[in-house]
């Protein structure tokens, strides 16, 4: 299903490539992490990072993919949802210690 969502965003564009944050983190000389605080509005982000990575957004004519996040922030959901389950089997665990 997603593959045929990429697929057709492909098509879309002519066939151009999709850019990824990764490409617009080494476009712009930056982090990742910094490419997603200039998109989302973070504070404490300098004014020149912030040009650097909005000419690369430009540059390669990116725009975020909705389907990317969404799986982000499931599999990030999960992740933490099986971490906190863990510790809180440890701790009963020591508990009965």
């Amino acid at each position: 299903m997603i593959w045929v969502y990429l697929e057709n965003v492909f098509q879309q564009r002519g066939g151009e490539s999709l850019a990824s944050i990764k490409d617009v983190a080494r476009q712009a000389g930056v982090a990742i992490s910094t490419v997603s605080k200039v998109l989302n509005g973070y504070e404490g982000v300098s004014e020149s990072t912030k040009d650097k990575v909005n000419a690369a957004i430009e540059a390669l004519n990116y725009t975020p993919n909705a389907v990317a996040a969404a799986l982000s922030s499931a599999a990030n959901a999960f992740i933490s949802g099986s971490a906190a389950s863990s510790c809180a089997a440890a701790r009963s665990l020591s508990a009965r210690s």
